[in-house]
């Protein structure tokens, strides 16, 4: 059960991309958890198109993140703040 989902008594699957560098974490999950996760069989030739886009979208995400935080410390600096936002000793 996972999220909004198990919160609401509903069972339901995730689904989690996992490389030969996570089987040690996906080892200490399930160990923690008690349950075993299988394979859903997805050959990498079917992922690897759409991992562009994803990686495409996850740049432009932080691209946005790193961009809005810029925006703030702007606005905290136009108005005498620090990075705490209380006002900067002069």
């Amino acid at each position: 059960q996972v999220g909004r989902t198990a919160r609401a008594g509903r069972g339901g699957t995730a689904v989690s991309l996992v490389t030969q560098f996570d089987v040690g974490l996906v080892q200490n999950i399930e160990k923690s958890t008690g349950k075993t996760m299988t394979d859903a069989g997805v050959r990498e030739d079917d992922v690897l198109p759409i991992m562009s886009e994803v990686m495409k979208a996850k740049r432009v995400a932080k691209m946005k993140v790193v961009e809005l935080e810029s925006e703030g410390q702007d606005d905290k600096r136009r108005h005498g703040l620090n990075r705490t936002g209380l006002k900067a000793r002069s």
